[in-house]
């Protein structure tokens, strides 16, 4: 009978720890791939509308939120500062910010001023990077600084037309950011470099982490090049040309099964790359997939993500990773951003209409239509314990509550 009350109340215990949702604490949540592991959420919401949990201004940005338990970081930027905010992420109410100067870039518009990167948490510390170039360390409980690097100024990396704007990675005891010619290591644990490719101009994409013959690596979307590099020492391997209109590669390269890839707008288009070996051989190249700064997903051996720029967007496209080829095309939303969870997709149109849609290569499949943010939204949608995130660039963000 003891030991019956005993395994009652472990179970009681352990419970609504197994029933939590993922956490989403990196860029493109914990597997770096904008997919959730989360099945336990709705898409049938009463009165046509998912249920408003909050709606609070972070600042001008384009930044996503990252979420751990019930607490919720994120950045914006205002009047020549940006701000890092810690809010509760059931109320959207503050518990700690830290802001710091910002400086305007020359040859960036007004419009696009806000926050790029994403903060990343790991364990107890949050670290985030401005588009000027300044790293911080942040206690995540507290907010209070433990570092921080101006790695304009040291070791003085060229700061790209529009801003810094990859998240940060931590690798072991590394931190990865795209910064300088092929990627920048920091110490996580004090700031200090560890690594440098040299102080060229840098993409905007974040670094990617795969593996080949067991050994760890990074894939590094610069101005005019895709790069590998070891991860540990920051050696060159290899690198493929990829000179696109205004430099502007941004949207994540994709990891699988030994290949790479790669795709940017204004009219460059993808390719696939097999970069087993520690060489890079293209496979396919061609113009049906050009992501602007919103990354597919790749899901069952096909990938599913927006074709075209802000401007000039050609709808939601499915695409085989093998081959480059089109599986369907879906004209609206023309563009926007999205991420998996289960067999559903997630998406957020660029003027903030939300939209659920079954994950199929065989087509266009809409389960559910909301609008539930206005404005300008340029930011992938998050979805941590049941509660889905969207933000729009002039900082509104929306807390839903999807938990059946």
């Amino acid at each position: 009978m003891r030991v019956f009350f005993r395994l009652l109340i472990c179970v009681a215990i352990s419970t609504p720890l197994l029933a939590r949702g993922a956490d989403w604490p990196v860029f493109r949540g914990p597997t770096r791939d904008g997919i959730s592991v989360e099945k336990d959420w709705t898409h049938d919401w009463p009165g046509g509308e998912p249920k408003r949990l909050f709606q609070v201004n972070v600042k001008n940005g384009f930044s996503c939120p990252v979420v751990r338990g019930d607490r919720l970081w994120t950045m914006g930027h205002a009047r020549g500062n940006d701000t890092v905010v810690c809010l509760d992420a059931n109320k959207g109410t503050e518990i700690w910010s830290y802001s710091y100067p910002a400086l305007r870039l020359g040859t960036v518009k007004p419009d696009y001023e806000g926050t790029r990167a994403t903060p990343t948490l790991e364990e107890d510390r949050l670290y985030t990077l401005s588009r000027d170039g300044k790293v911080f360390c942040l206690d995540a409980g507290s907010g209070a600084v433990k570092w921080e690097r101006d790695v304009s100024k040291d070791p003085g990396a060229a700061i790209p037309p529009w801003g810094f704007a990859g998240s940060p990675v931590v690798q072991g005891e590394l931190l990865i950011l795209n910064v300088g010619a092929a990627g920048l290591a920091l110490d996580k644990a004090t700031g200090a470099i560890r690594w440098q490719t040299g102080k060229g101009v840098s993409g905007y994409a974040t670094p990617t982490v795969y593996e080949t013959g067991g050994k760890s690596r990074l894939a590094m979307f610069a101005a005019e090049r895709i790069v590998g590099v070891e991860t540990l020492s920051g050696k060159e391997l290899w690198s493929v040309p990829w000179k696109t209109e205004y430099k502007i590669n941004s949207s994540d390269l994709i990891f699988h099964d030994g290949k790479l890839f790669a795709s940017s707008a204004y009219n460059f288009g993808c390719a696939l790359i097999d970069v087993t070996g520690d060489r890079a051989k293209v496979l396919w190249q061609n113009k049906g997939l050009r992501n602007h700064y919103n990354s597919s997903i790749l899901r069952d051996g096909y990938l599913y993500g927006f074709d075209g720029n802000n401007m000039q967007g050609s709808g939601l496209k499915c695409v085989e990773f093998a081959t480059g080829r089109t599986r369907w095309t879906a004209p609206q939303p023309a563009w926007g951003n999205l991420i998996l969870a289960g067999d559903r997709l997630i998406i957020v149109s660029q003027s903030g209409e939300l939209v659920v849609a079954k994950a199929s290569s065989e087509r266009f499949e809409e389960l559910a239509h909301a609008q539930p943010l206005g404005g300008t939204c340029w930011t992938a949608p998050v979805l941590a314990d049941g509660r889905l995130y969207l933000r729009n660039t002039r900082g509104d963000l929306v807390g839903l509550d999807l938990r059946k």
